[in-house]
């Protein structure tokens, strides 16, 4: 069984982080992290809590990201929990 509602919740998550990331809003890109959220890049930069991802996030796409667009697919979604399927 399909949750639609709650996989379009979750599609409407990373098509904002996509949204913000192509305008180079760090703000709204950190929005969606949690205060104590522990945040790892590619190269393996760690930044710690919503803050740090603002201000790390602000530094990048004025310089080395700007003008970059994050791609993303949605392939799978699974819900863990009592309520699933």
């Amino acid at each position: 069984m399909i949750d639609t509602d709650r996989t379009a919740a979750v599609a409407a998550v990373l098509d904002s982080l996509a949204e913000a990331w192509a305008r180079g809003d760090a703000d709204a890109y950190a929005a969606h992290f949690t205060e104590d959220a522990t945040y790892i890049t590619f190269v393996g930069t760690r930044y710690q809590g919503r803050q740090d991802i603002a201000d790390s996030h602000r530094a990048l796409f004025a310089k080395f990201l700007k003008g970059t667009r994050l791609a993303h697919e949605m392939v799978d979604v699974r819900f863990l929990g009592a309520e699933r399927s």
